[in-house]
Formats: structure tokens, sequence, C-alpha cells
């Protein structure tokens, strides 16, 4: 091959070459051009349309807004409701003098109060007065059991709000006399306000049921018909968190039925001995856990001691936590109030001298609300019924003469409607034994 032929196909291969690069180059500036097009058009689209939107004039007298009429239910004839009345109001303005609706601002003082001072008459709203409601427990059955069409003289030895009292007045004889006791001096004077129709035949005892026979005998009344005792707590005591009855309810750790008692729950709790304590808990309240709690309790009041209910009910919670519906404090509290009032011993007492003060034929009913009341009131029906007993220290059986004859060989319990309507009902028990 020549020279010349050579460098022929050298210079034609760089043709080649430089034809096949150019259409790469140019593909890759095409490509550039379309992204740009994109992007470029729609940015001219947005200045065109910002130059043909012309800004709005402001107005020179702004629109005033429309009132809607205020309307009274009632007061629009042909509506059954406030806001239909509002509706048409606002629709056809047919209303030319809205009528005038309460207002929710706070209710301002009494008219005499205004016409004497108007400047200083206080506008904050006059708040009723706190009256205490007690529904009575087992209504239906201890009126069936005392049968008091022929009961002259009755006792109502937990008298409260005077519930059970009204509806026993209501059957009892139109000569009849019914004594109630209570320790509660509030109460005495709500029950005298309930009772007011009954006057003449109700005499208030300000006094322990303890002192039963005591007061009977200065009142002159030598026997009796029928005895009701309803144990326990009255709603008012846990409702008024003062009284210091209720974990729920901050309040001093009070729990006295009588105000002048001396002993308070605070002087148990921060003054009694660590054995003390475990023996009210255990015996008072049943607390399997006392010994715990009393350890707790005597360490804690050593830097600062108990005051109020909730301190101590939120001590024992976070001491013991909490399992189920039943607040961990409510076997305390049961047995501080027990110790404070002397409950049990107090129940004992009562229940001898109401045996000694009954007439033949007379009838005892007694509602408890927990197992050591219940307890009690069971074992002295049946140890009072008996005709018999075996002596430790004697060989044959010796005989006794009953005074008492057990009505209910088992505890009476609320009906489930009872229970529904009252839930505090729930752990009542009634019974009934006869004098004979």
């Amino acid at each position: 091959m020549t020279v010349q032929k050579a460098k022929k196909k050298v210079v034609s291969k760089r043709v080649v070459l430089k034809k096949s690069k150019a259409p790469k180059r140019a593909g890759l500036f095409s490509k550039l051009k379309k992204v740009l097009k994109k992007v470029v058009k729609p940015v001219k689209k947005i200045k065109k349309l910002k130059k043909a939107v012309k800004p709005v004039k402001k107005l020179k007298r702004p629109v005033k807004p429309v009132k809607k009429a205020k309307v009274k239910a009632k007061a629009v004839k042909g509506h059954k409701t406030a806001a239909t009345a509002k509706k048409s109001a606002v629709k056809t303005k047919a209303i030319k003098k809205p009528v005038k609706v309460q207002s929710n601002k706070p209710a301002a003082a009494s008219k005499k109060a205004v016409k004497a001072n108007p400047k200083k008459a206080s506008l904050k709203p006059v708040q009723p007065e706190y009256v205490p409601v007690h529904k009575s427990v087992m209504m239906k059955e201890v009126l069936e059991n005392l049968d008091l069409a022929k009961r002259k003289v009755v006792v109502d030895c937990t008298l409260g709000l005077g519930g059970h009292a009204k509806e026993m007045l209501g059957l009892m004889p139109k000569n009849g006399k019914l004594i109630g006791f209570d320790s509660d001096n509030d109460h005495l004077k709500l029950a005298k306000k309930t009772l007011k129709d009954f006057k003449e035949n109700v005499v208030f005892v300000n006094a322990n049921f303890s002192t039963l026979a005591e007061n009977l005998e200065k009142l002159k009344i030598k026997g009796v018909d029928a005895i009701l005792f309803d144990l326990g707590l009255a709603s008012p005591h846990v409702d008024n968190g003062e009284r210091g009855f209720s974990f729920l309810r901050k309040g001093p750790l009070d729990m006295r039925f009588n105000i002048a008692d001396q002993l308070t729950a605070a002087e148990v709790i921060n003054k009694y001995s660590e054995k003390e304590l475990i023996r009210i808990f255990k015996d008072y309240g049943e607390e399997y856990r006392a010994r715990k709690i009393a350890m707790a309790i005597t360490l804690a009041r050593k830097t600062r001691p108990f005051k109020s209910t909730l301190e101590l009910a939120d001590f024992i919670e976070r001491l013991l936590g909490r399992q189920g519906h039943i607040h961990p404090a409510t076997r305390i509290f049961q047995a501080l109030r027990i110790e404070v009032n002397h409950e049990l011993d107090v129940l004992v007492s009562a229940l001898t001298q109401a045996v000694e003060v009954l007439k033949p034929g007379g009838r005892i009913v007694v509602i408890s609300y927990h197992s050591l009341e219940d307890r009690i009131v069971k074992m002295f029906f049946k140890d009072n019924s008996r005709d018999w007993i075996n002596l430790p220290n004697e060989m044959t059986t010796t005989h006794l003469i009953p005074k008492l004859k057990t009505i209910t060989k088992k505890p009476m319990e609320p009906s489930e409607a009872e229970v529904k309507e009252n839930s505090r009902s729930r752990s009542a028990k009634l019974r009934v034994a006869e004098k004979i």
C-alpha cells in the first residue's frame, strides 16, 4: 500500500469519528432545551396572570354584621324550641323588639340589698343552703316487723334525719309516743323539721342510745312496745367532709358522732402506740395487713403528724396499692370510727338495756352494716333465746329462762331494686327478736 492511500484511510477514520460524536452532543443540548422550556413556560404564565388580576379596592364603608335576634323559648308562637324561633327571626326580621334572654351571668344580690346600697350590691351568685339527704334503709321490712298498729310507745335509738320515724308515726295510734335518740345535735334539728307534723307525739333526746334506760326513767316511761336500731353512718356524716368520716372528701380527722366528746381520729392515729393501732385495725377493721400499716404510720408521724382524711387515705393507698373497686383505707377508717365512738361496747350495753325496758310481746329490730355489728346482734339474740346451757364446770345441763324469741333465723337483706336505688344499703342486714 502506498503512503498516500494510507493517509486517506487515516483521514477517513477521523471524519467518521467526528461525525459519530456530533449527534451525541446535539442530543444532550436538545434534552436541556426541552427541560428549560417546561420550567420557563409556567413561570411566564404566572407573570401574565398576575398582571391580568387587578387588586380589589378597599370599601369606603365597612359592612356591619347582622345581629341575631335574641328570642326566649316559648316567646314566639308556632315554634316549639328557641332554636327554630331564632332562625325565623333572622330570616324574616319580623321581630322589631327582641325579647331579652336570661343571661348566664351570676345572679345579683337580693332586692333589699340593692335598694339599700346599689353600688355595693354584690354580683356573686347566692348559693343555696346544703340540705342533707338520707334514704332510710329497708323501710318496708322495718314497718312490717315492728307491727306498729298497736304500739303505743316506740323508741328510735338512731333517729338521724327522722326518715324511719316519720313512717312509723304514721302507722302508730294517734295517742302514741315516739322517743328519738341521737347524739348528733345537727341531726336532731333536721329531724324536728321532718317530724313537724307530729310535734305532740315525739320526744327528742340528744344523747347516745347507751343511756337508753336512764333517759326513759327520766321521762317516767316504764315500758316500751318496740325499739329500732339503725346502726352505722348516716349519709350526712359521709357527705359532709368536715365531719371527717369519708376518705373521699377532704376534712379533719374527727369522726365523732357527738362533737362534745374529746377523743378524735387524729388523736388515735398520732398518739396511739403501734400495738394499740394493730389491735384496733385487726379487731375493729378486720384488716389482715394491720401490722404493716401500723408500723408505717408510726414511722411517718415522727416527721409529720396526720391531719386530714385525704392525707391518711392517700398514705394507705400508696402503701398497699389499689386492687379492685374497694379503697384500701376503707377498713382502717371503719376501725378508727368504732374506736372513737366505742360503737361495739355501746351496742352490747344498749341491747341489754333494750331487753330490760321492753314489754312482753315487744319487738327489737336491728339493722347492721358490717360483720362485727351483725355478729354481736346475732349472738346476743341467740344467748337470750336459750332455755338451756352446758356450763364448763358442771356435769348436768343448766336450764335457763329465755328472755327473747328470735323471729329471723337468717338476717333479712335489701331487695335488688333498693340496692339499685340506694347503693349504700347493699351491706345492710336486718334481725328481729321478740320479748317473751
